[in-house]
């Protein structure tokens, strides 16, 4: 038991939160990042009690997408359920992750919520440890009509014990004038490739002197995700191994960043919000990340209409790589044997799967959550124009790639993985260390962890 605890304490330690990595405000959609979504301390945002019955208690984080999300999901099923109450509680992600290691590793059952929400990277860490204290979901939600990535990340060993929430689907954001400006157009990035795109990126500081991204350098391991998953590579090999050494992703996606640096076309930050900020005060011009970070780019009203969206960027150096990938999400998962527990299992069916086109739209347009269960993607909202993006239909994409993301193995240490890439990587990335004595460091460190 104590081998056990030190595992997934390990694997809190290290998992600083990205899940997405986006800053807590309004159009993101959901997860994890550096700036942590939520606070440390908890906060509760009970739904109105409607009743003297049950109480279901919920945790999860960010209170502009998730808690609000969950909020509403909660007031629609009270309708119906009027003796149903909900108590849910605002912990930070990393909180979420101590909390039940703690109550995991200890047995203490009584100390769990009914319901709580899981960053997929981290799901398999509890999963494939304690899978038997969550309920079995495999013959009760209909999987089928789930985005498949987003069953893999959420199922151990056969079974499905998670229910799929919002996607991390990613896309290339670019500042349109910029890239027209420099003879660049729209049709010029449809089938993008990194070496394409560094190309761009130099001709394009040189004719403006903008830079075309921007990245935090010591959040490395947490940022190269939406640049591999299309590949169908990530850290991870299917028997819970380190895909380090021999990834031809990771070693295409480390050698572009470094690329950009050398050639003098990044922004190179150190604090996660500065990203954005280099988008927004119109120094950088492009971004490779997830939907939830469209509430960012949005931040600079003066560059309304200036975007659009294009495919990500596709991985030349692994066979069948496609443009459509991810970076971060979440979903729900239900605690078995607990009084509570059928409540709980109906309440996320009613929600998420049953006569839930009216919450998804509702997300969509007042949150930015782009839901993952694919019958809801046929909401009108979905099909209408974004102003900011100059009328470009850019749900609509994001709908069409959710089904064609590859699914990966996050496994057991991808945690523990990307923190050692970000230990590691800078000192690629400024030229202290080869690309292979990297990779070796990175492989060596993350073996030695899970020992």
């Amino acid at each position: 038991m104590k081998k056990v605890f030190a595992s997934l304490l390990a694997a809190v330690m290290a998992a600083s939160v990205f899940s997405g990595c986006q800053p807590s405000t309004p159009g993101g959609a959901s997860s994890e990042g550096p700036s942590n979504a939520g606070s440390a301390s908890s906060t509760e945002a009970s739904a109105e009690p409607a009743g003297d019955g049950q109480t279901l208690t919920i945790w999860c984080w960010d209170a502009a997408l998730n808690v609000a999300a969950i909020k509403l999901a909660s007031e629609n099923y009270q309708k119906d359920n009027p003796d149903v109450n909900f108590n849910i509680m605002e912990i930070a992600s990393s909180d979420v992750r101590t909390k039940l290691t703690t109550a995991l590793a200890s047995g203490a059952m009584d100390s769990l919520p009914n319901i709580t929400l899981m960053e997929d990277y981290a799901a398999y860490t509890y999963l494939s440890k304690y899978h038997t204290v969550f309920a079995d979901l495999t013959d009760i939600m209909p999987y089928d009509d789930f985005a498949p990535y987003k069953v893999a990340a959420c199922s151990y060993d056969g079974k499905t014990y998670g229910v799929p929430f919002d996607s991390g689907v990613a896309a290339f954001f670019y500042r349109s004038d910029v890239f027209e400006e420099c003879g660049i157009k729209e049709e010029d990035l449809q089938d993008l490739t990194l070496d394409q795109l560094l190309e761009y990126g130099k001709q394009i500081k040189e004719q403006t002197g903008k830079n075309l991204i921007s990245f935090d350098i010591t959040w490395v391991g947490d940022i190269i995700q939406p640049y591999m998953q299309g590949s169908g590579r990530y850290l991870i090999d299917e028997n819970g191994e380190p895909d380090i050494i021999d990834n031809p992703a990771l070693k295409e996606t480390l050698e572009f960043l470094k690329a950009t640096m050398d050639n003098d076309i990044a922004s190179v930050v150190d604090v996660w919000g500065d990203m954005p900020a280099r988008l927004n005060d119109g120094s950088t011009v492009a971004a490779i990340n997830a939907a939830w970070y469209l509430s960012s780019l949005k931040a600079a009203e003066d560059q309304k209409g200036l975007w659009r969206m294009a495919p990500a960027p596709r991985i030349t150096s692994v066979e069948g790589a496609v443009h459509a990938s991810n970076n971060g999400g979440s979903s729900w998962y239900v605690f078995d044997n607990m009084d509570g527990t059928e409540e709980s299992i109906n309440f996320l069916k009613a929600s998420l799967v049953d006569n839930s086109d009216e919450f998804y739209s509702s997300i969509l347009v007042n949150q930015g959550v782009i839901g993952t269960y694919l019958p809801a993607q046929q909401i009108d909202a979905y099909d209408e124009g974004d102003e900011y993006f100059g009328g470009q239909k850019i749900y609509s994409a994001f709908r069409e790639w959710i089904p064609e993301i590859p699914a990966v193995n996050y496994g057991e240490y991808t945690a523990q993985t990307r923190d050692v890439i970000s230990a590691v990587a800078p000192e690629y990335l400024n030229g202290s260390l080869s690309i292979e004595d990297a990779l070796a460091q990175i492989d060596s460190q993350i073996r030695a962890q899970m020992q």
